[in-house]
């Protein structure tokens, strides 16, 4: 009975890793500057803002406006 539930779990494993792959390549087909922009949103958040909770915000305002 263990080795059919650890069979099981594996299983499941593999399904989300290759669930994951599919995932990031129509990432990579939709959005394939993603990666630059928000390099570039993160570089532009650190400097225009001071506080923590600032910055926070508005790199997800940023995120936000390019994903949409």
């Amino acid at each position: 009975m263990v080795a059919s539930s650890s069979e099981d779990s594996n299983s499941i494993g593999s399904d989300v890793e290759e669930d994951l792959e599919i995932i990031n390549q129509r990432i990579g087909k939709e959005y394939p500057n993603m990666g630059i922009w928000f390099l570039i949103d993160a570089l532009i958040a650190t400097l225009a803002c001071v506080r923590i909770r600032d910055l926070l915000l508005f790199s997800i305002v940023i995120f936000f406006t390019h994903t949409l």
